[in-house]
Formats: structure tokens, C-alpha cells, sequence
């Protein structure tokens, strides 16, 4: 049967969780996805493709009636609005090559799709969610895309499940933009960190760190909570080495607006060694290191996944991520994390490894530095941030790729007020450091930020630079 109504909540299941067991599930996702156009390739997206894609394409073509004025509405997971692995359905050109034909079938996508993130308690506790919306293209018109304004819902709710009519007059529903798309000069300069991995070969447990003498510190490598197999099988092992090769990591974990509130450090080939062409002659001057080295890159190689790197360097180096943030000892570095409900920045000093839970930028001045975390930290601008990530959680570098925040300029006054007003800010920040978790110390940071009103004086400022971009948090 054709319907001209079709309501669905496929399921929400990437290529990487289809188990082994389902290869030719998994290949049959993949091959009709390509016939549709809708799968996205490469090393980098080719395991995040989610079958919710192909199931909602699937169904539009096969089950509506033509000649109806057909309409389709999807609960889907959020990174169907934003996501790369996306995009090709968010086209709405699907290629139907079923019939051997190569014909272009497609949808109007081009109503307002309702973003979901504002609605508590969260409709699937494993990903935000969006409904999108689509229907029979017009006469003469194959297929729009997927409209850039978003329909917020803002819903908060003590049940998970309630009465329409009960909730709906605190319900609010508002159309914001979307995926704005103009990139910042900063975009060239973002970097992420280096992979500072397994945590029991390379972090150092604080708690251990004492003086060897003579040059040395003497530890116990760290275990974590929540470390996973093969590394929590792996006991922490008791090092001496010398102070050349422990150096000091900033993790997202370190982290809240404005202050770097927790000190890591972690085992590090010295800067001599990673820029030798023979690894083993730059570490040999250092006889502690070289024989600790030998013994954790061991136990990596007996541990590590069939398509890890061969050794524990190529690991913690991947993609030359170590190296390129080695030689420096002047400037600042503004670090931001990764992923996470709220975007922020904290000025640290050049000398410090920023881990792959992080990116940075190098920046010559501390004012310049100041200025952007301001900006990053900014209330007015977390909508703008939050809305370019691909996923619920992940900025990557999508804040820098679709928010157009200048390069710092010290004759505008806009600019050197900002940075002025982040230097103040990184004052307070370290004051209101609780040294707790790494969520109650940020709380606590943005708390007293807004307390203070230096945060008001940021937002002014902020609104003034980036006026399309501003909005409530």
C-alpha cells in the first residue's frame, strides 16, 4: 500500500554498532545507501553512517503515493540536522538507481525541522533528537534541501510522559537560525591535541608524585575510573625518570572557563628525541626514561587493538599532533574542549601539551589570548556555538568553521575591551574554583561570572561584535 501520511521513528543505529555477526546486514545498509546517495565515505565518517538515514529515504520513496501531495515527519537523532555523515540526505537528492535507471528522486525538505534539545526530560536518554519534516517536491522541482531556520522546542517537564494539553501552555516553540556557515580567520590555526594514551603507560597519579633527587621524580603511572580492556587489565607500574620527560598535559578534565584548575602530567619523550631521526640515539642520554620507555611501549604493543599503531610514539604522535606543539617557549596557547554542553577557552602557557580532548590555538599575545576566551566563553553566543556541532555533544572545529569571530585587532576598542574584561574574568575564575568534579567547578566558574556582572559586560560586548549570532543560552 502508498499512503500520503507518513509518521516514523526509525531506528537509530550507526554502521560501527552493527556487530560482526551482521556483515551483510551492514553491507546492505552501505551498498543501497550509496545507490541513494545518501552514504558518506572515508576513513572518518564511514563507521558513523546511521541506519535511520536509509530507513526514513527508504520508506518516503517506497511507501508514498504519488501525486498526492504526500507528507513525511522523522524523529531522528540531532546529528541528522548537522552532521557530515548527513548530508547527503539532508539534500533531499536521492539518486534511485534500483531499477538500473540512475534516476534523481527526491524530497522537499525545505520546512522548518523541530530542533529537540530543549526539551526535558529528553525524549531518548541516548542522543538529542529533532523531527524532520518532508514532502512531495512541487511541479517542476525535484527537491530542496533542508530548511537552515530550526524550530526550537522548549519544554520542561517533571514526567517523561504528560498529557498534551497539560504541558502545552509552558511549551514554547521559537524559529532560530540553523547551520549559519561563515568561518572565523581562526579556523586556519585550530589544531587538536596530541592522544596522551592508555592513561596507566603515560599519566602521572599525582598523588605519587615525589622528588627522586638528583633530577628525577619518582611516581606511579595512573589508573582511571573508567579506564576500559585491554588497559584496566594492566597494573600501574612504579617509575623513576628524569624531569626532562615528564611534562605537563592539559586534558578537557583540567578545564573550566577561564582557568585551568587542575594540574596533569604525563611521561614525554624529550623535545631532542621527537625531533631526532632516530628515536632510540635522542633518548639514549637519558637512561631512566629510555629503559621505562622501552618497558610501557612493550606493553603496548602486547595490548593494542589489531589497528593500533605498531608503537606507543605513533600512537601519542598521530598525525604529527606531539610534534607540532614542541619548540615553543614564548606565547600562549587558548585551549578548548572538545566536546561538551557549553563552548569556552582558557589561556595556558606554549610550554603545555594539550591532549586529544582539546584544541588550541597558538597565540603571540596574552591579550589576544584574553579576547577569545571571552568571546568563547561568551552567554550570548553558546546558541550559535552549540548549533554548529555535528552531533549532541561534539564541537570539534565547527564553532570556528561557522562563527566569524575577527582576528584581534588592539586599535578597536571592541577588541582590547573584551580582552580586558577576559583577563578579569580568568581573576575570578581562579577564585571560584571549587576543585571538585570538573562539571561543579565549571558551574561554579559561569555562577560567579554572572554573579560578579563581569559576564553581562562580556555579553554587551559580545552582542556588539557578533550581532547575527547572539541570542539567549
Amino acid at each position: 500500500r502508498k499512503f500520503d501520511r507518513i509518521i516514523g521513528n526509525p531506528p537509530w543505529i550507526t554502521r560501527k554498532d552493527i556487530s560482526r555477526g551482521q556483515k551483510e546486514r551492514a553491507d546492505r545498509h552501505r551498498a543501497e545507501s550509496m545507490r541513494l546517495g545518501i552514504w558518506a565515505g572515508g576513513s572518518t565518517f564511514a563507521t558513523q553512517n546511521n541506519l535511520a538515514s536509509l530507513f526514513a529515504a527508504v520508506a518516503t520513496r517506497d511507501y508514498t503515493l504519488p501525486d498526492s501531495q504526500w507528507k513525511v515527519g522523522y524523529v531522528l537523532p540531532w546529528s541528522a540536522l548537522r552532521s557530515e555523515t548527513w548530508k547527503g540526505f539532508r539534500s533531499g537528492q536521492w539518486n534511485d538507481s534500483s531499477s538500473g535507471a540512475h534516476d534523481e528522486w527526491g524530497v522537499d525538505l525545505s520546512e522548518p525541522p523541530w530542533d529537540l534539545r530543549q526539551v526535558s526530560p529528553r525524549p531518548f536518554p541516548q542522543s538529542d533528537a529533532c523531527v524532520v519534516f518532508g514532502q512531495e517536491p512541487r511541479a517542476g522541482s525535484q527537491s530542496n534541501a533542508l530548511s537552515n531556520v530550526w524550530e526550537s522546542w522548549n519544554v520542561q517537564s517533571d514526567h517523561a510522559i504528560e498529557a498534551w494539553d497539560d504541558i502545552k501552555p509552558t511549551t514554547t516553540r521559537e524559529l532560530t537560525p540553523g547551520a549559519v556557515s561563515e568561518a572565523s580567520p581562526y579556523l586556519d590555526s585550530v589544531k587538536n591535541g596530541a592522544t596522551i594514551f592508555p592513561a596507566v603507560l603515560v599519566r602521572v597519579d599525582m598523588e605519587t608524585l615525589q622528588s627522586g633527587g638528583h633530577g628525577r621524580l619518582r611516581f606511579d603511572t595512573m589508573m582511571p575510573r573508567n579506564a576500559k580492556a585491554p588497559w584496566r587489565n594492566v597494573s600501574p607500574l612504579s617509575v623513576t625518570v628524569e624531569e626532562e620527560c615528564v611534562r605537563q598535559v592539559v586534558f578537557s578534565s583540567d578545564i573550566a572557563p577561564f582557568h585551568r584548575f587542575r594540574e596533569s602530567l604525563a611521561l614525554m619523550p624529550p623535545d631532542s628525541a621527537l625531533t631526532s631521526d632516530q628515536f632510540e640515539r635522542g633518548i639514549a642520554p637519558y637512561a631512566l626514561f629510555s629503559r621505562v620507555w622501552n618497558q610501557i611501549d612493550q606493553l603496548w604493543q602486547e595490548h593494542r587493538g589489531p589497528n593500533s599503531p605498531q608503537t606507543l610514539l605513533q600512537r601519542i604522535n598521530h598525525l604529527g599532533s606531539l610534534v607540532a606543539q614542541i619548540g615553543s617557549s614564548d606565547g600562549h596557547r587558548v585551549v578548548y574542549p572538545k566536546s561538551g554542553s557549553w563552548f569556552f577557552g582558557v589561556a595556558v602557557h606554549c610550554n603545555l601539551v594539550v591532549d586529544n580532548t582539546c584544541y588550541y590555538i597558538n597565540i603571540a599575545s596574552s591579550q589576544e589570548a584574553n579576547y577569545l576566551c571571552a568571546i568563547f566563553g561568551a552567554d550570548v553566543l553558546q546558541v550559535a556555538f552549540r548549533n554548529t556541532r555535528s552531533s549532541d555533544r561534539d564541537f570539534h572545529t565547527y564553532p570556528l568553521r561557522a562563527v566569524p569571530i575577527p582576528i584581534f585587532d588592539d586599535q578597536n576598542s571592541l577588541h582590547t575591551e573584551l580582552a580586558e574584561l577576559g583577563q578579569l574574568a580568568t581573576g575570578i575564575a581562579e577564585r571560584a574554583s571549587i576543585y571538585g568534579t570538573t562539571a561543579r567547578t565549571r558551574n561554579a566558574v559561569r555562577d560567579a561570572l554572572r554573579q560578579d556582572g563581569i559576564m553581562h559586560e562580556i555579553n554587551h560586548r559580545a552582542q556588539a561584535l557578533l550581532p547575527t549570532y547572539s541570542g539567549q543560552s
